[in-house]
């Protein structure tokens, strides 16, 4: 059934409007959690951290530069290079 790409393609739609929708219930409850003067300092932290990290995600990045070369010649001993 998955085969078909238009299933594929209403599938993903769905889950796309799906998304949305909860995206806005996520926020709302974060506003109702934040405001709510009985909620518990951790509970708005968390809310709070939650909504922060996918508004504004912290990127990371590595950059790795790795060279590598090889002088044979000068790794023999100069007393053995008659043995090559």
């Amino acid at each position: 059934m998955l085969q078909d790409d238009r299933i594929r393609l209403a599938v993903a739609e769905e889950t796309t409007r799906w998304h949305r929708v909860a995206a806005v219930k996520a926020v709302r409850e974060v506003h109702r959690i934040l405001n709510d003067p009985e909620a518990r300092d951790v509970d708005k932290l968390r809310a709070a951290d939650c909504l922060l990290v996918r508004l504004n995600p912290i990127i990371t990045g590595h950059v790795m530069r790795i060279e590598h070369t090889t002088n044979t010649a000068s790794k023999i001993p100069r007393n053995r290079r008659w043995m090559r």
